[in-house]
């Protein structure tokens, strides 16, 4: 079969209803990226409920200023998800965001029902600006507000709806390590509402900083997908085994959702992750686990600290703003001790190596 990614499965697909083509993993992955277009003061964070095309259309209807995405590619997927067969007429509800810079909190989430017995959750991942991808560090030390809100989030909608409808509980990126903490914390009577969980390429948890016992009851209706250049399900540990698949991108762009390969109905299968992703997760884990939880804590705001200092703040400023800020990066480092000095050159080096693995020798030896 032809080869295509979620904008061409909604062109192919689109027309077909769930009645005719029962909910699948390419589905999921559509509405996982879909709760990353900031509905605000469209979709209500309460149960009233309006149809997918309605709420794209309200957004698209406001200033340029006030469509906020994820990427670009978010306002062509949005144009044609709302004109399909499949997906339009969805009933979408319950809208939640928080983002707050000043206490690393980054949460979205919202709901959407598949047929009246069954809904879907999704968790917004990290974007691409770095405030977010901070949190995602912090799981090494720490429990993060957006787990909890995440929980809280699912716990509700869970006692407020009618016993007979079950979910499936995903996101992408952090939206997929939200998904899963959220169904590890419930109690078994909420558990028993659970049908499927879907990790897209979210990261792991130390198990260090809560129990793995906790998630041993999800492997049987949990699903972890990750590109063959696994970097992001790669932080920590994760608690079901992974099932890789193509991307049409390498390195960390192939995290992103429209790089993977659809096959109709499921995503094309690979046999293991390649040697990029093993090499970072061999480094990731010698770093992590060379610091106890209170050096990862500062070791982890130090480097933030620097982040911040040298303006990154998105995922494409952070090549050029180390090699432009060399000098600034060493002056900072010379200010703290030597543990936590050569932490974070160790630190800039795996992000280097990991988001450009095409830099020059030169460049990579500046911050050994």
């Amino acid at each position: 079969m032809t080869k295509t990614n979620i904008i061409d499965y909604l062109y192919w697909r689109g027309d077909l209803s769930f009645d005719e083509s029962p909910f699948n993993e390419i589905d999921n992955l559509i509405l996982s990226n879909l709760c990353y277009v900031r509905f605000t003061g469209i979709i209500k964070d309460n149960y009233e409920k309006i149809t997918i095309s309605r709420a794209a259309t309200d957004f698209l209807k406001q200033e340029e200023a006030l469509r906020i995405t994820r990427t670009e590619y978010d306002i062509e997927f949005l144009k044609i998800l709302m004109n399909t067969r499949r997906f339009g007429n969805l009933h979408i509800f319950k809208h939640r965001e928080l983002y707050s810079k000043d206490d690393d909190i980054q949460f979205g989430a919202i709901s959407i029902m598949i047929n009246p017995k069954l809904c879907y959750i999704s968790y917004r991942g990290t974007d691409n600006f770095i405030g977010g991808w901070k949190e995602d560090l912090d799981m090494s030390y720490s429990i993060v507000p957006s787990q909890t809100m995440a929980l809280d989030y699912l716990r509700e909608i869970i006692k407020d709806t009618d016993k007979g409808i079950r979910f499936m509980v995903g996101g992408h990126s952090k939206g997929g390590n939200l998904a899963m903490f959220a169904c590890a914390f419930l109690s078994n009577h909420e558990f028993a509402r659970i049908e499927r969980i879907y990790n897209n390429d979210g990261p792991g948890f130390d198990f260090g900083v809560m129990p793995k016992e906790r998630f041993s009851r999800l492997l049987d209706i949990l699903v972890t997908y990750t590109p063959k250049t696994s970097i992001v399900a790669s932080f920590f540990e994760q608690p079901g085994e992974l099932t890789v698949i193509e991307s049409c991108e390498k390195n960390l762009m192939s995290h992103d959702p429209y790089t993977w390969i659809a096959d109709a109905t499921h995503f094309v299968y690979l046999d293991d992750t390649d040697g990029l992703s093993k090499n970072f997760k061999n480094r990731f884990d010698q770093w992590i686990n060379s610091l106890s939880y209170n050096e990862r804590k500062h070791v982890i705001e130090t480097l933030y600290d620097i982040i911040l200092k040298i303006n990154i703040n998105t995922l494409s400023d952070i090549i050029p703003s180390l090699i432009n800020n060399y000098g600034v990066v060493i002056s900072m480092l010379t200010k703290t001790d030597e543990k936590t000095g050569r932490a974070i050159k160790s630190a800039i080096n795996v992000i280097l190596s990991t988001v450009a693995s095409n830099l020059d020798d030169k460049t990579r030896r500046l911050f050994k």
